[in-house]
């Protein structure tokens, strides 16, 4: 507040004093309140709603199942391909005949080498047999592992079928009913956390100059009982001026976690009147 030199005229005298200049309003910038976070849940899969696990004003930790789609002929498909990568049965007997192969390879070749009791191509023959059952062996630990591969992305595609929680929240709509079939991408759930909210506005360049990433600022906030203060701090300042309008877009995050604020009411940013 600036102080200045005021002349008074006092019984014919001309005198000076200190005066205080009027402190400048606070501009008021208009905006509203959101939820930081919020989301439209849908399916990446059409299908049809088996079961609905919530209703709306359902609060929601993070990984709660809220909706299934029906998942039979995914969970047959699962556990036909469980059976197929737990079965060891071929693959112990392939390692257990290559083994027994591998001793009788080496007893030919050390007979073949030390005294000749054996010919070359009994020898031989041991080790070919030996290779292609360390052969037959290996494919078939491949196959093992590319059937553990598919039961893994069989449970992942039935997983596809549950629409669950992203975060903590509460269920804020519901769009179909079970019984009802529905396509990918349609919306299925609204779920949002008002406990972190901000404030989003766009406001004229000349205030928003003064404006720093992080810096903490005042916000009135409308409700039923008066506008409520809160403090907030600046989370986001677009690095452009919008030219039709000559506005910049601000976004100011503020705690919520009495729930005192009702998201989606009008608020203002306060800011110095010399802003």
């Amino acid at each position: 507040m600036k102080s200045f030199l005021k002349p008074i005229l006092l019984a014919g005298f001309s005198l000076s004093v200190w005066a205080q200049e009027p402190a400048a309003a606070p501009v008021r910038i208009a905006g509203i309140t959101a939820p930081v976070n919020r989301a439209t849940l849908s399916s990446v899969l059409p299908g049809q709603i088996a079961k609905i696990h919530v209703v709306q004003g359902t609060p929601v930790k993070t990984g709660q199942l809220l909706i299934e789609l029906d998942k039979r002929l995914e969970s047959l498909d699962v556990e036909r391909r469980k059976l197929l990568a737990e079965s060891q049965s071929e693959l112990d007997a392939a390692k257990h005949r290559a083994g027994l192969l591998q001793s009788e390879w080496e007893t030919a070749n050390r007979l073949f080498e030390t005294n000749k009791s054996i010919s070359r191509e009994e020898r031989d023959r041991k080790e070919t047999e030996y290779k292609l059952a360390a052969t037959e062996h290996e494919r078939l630990k491949m196959v093992e592992m590319l059937e553990t591969l598919e039961y893994r992305m069989a449970v992942e595609q039935m997983n596809r079928r549950d629409i669950r929680a992203p975060f903590d929240g509460v269920v804020t709509r519901l769009y179909l009913k079970e019984g009802e079939g529905c396509d990918d991408r349609q919306p299925l759930v609204d779920v949002v956390d008002a406990r972190t909210c901000e404030f989003l506005c766009h406001m004229p360049a000349v205030h928003a100059v003064n404006l720093e990433k992080d810096s903490v600022v005042a916000l009135e906030i409308e409700s039923g009982g008066g506008p409520l203060k809160r403090e907030g701090r600046v989370f986001f300042i677009s690095p452009v001026v919008d030219p039709a309008s000559g506005l910049r877009e601000v976004q100011v995050r503020f705690d919520n976690a009495d729930g005192s604020v009702t998201p989606g009411v009008n608020a203002f940013l306060l800011l110095d009147g010399k802003s």
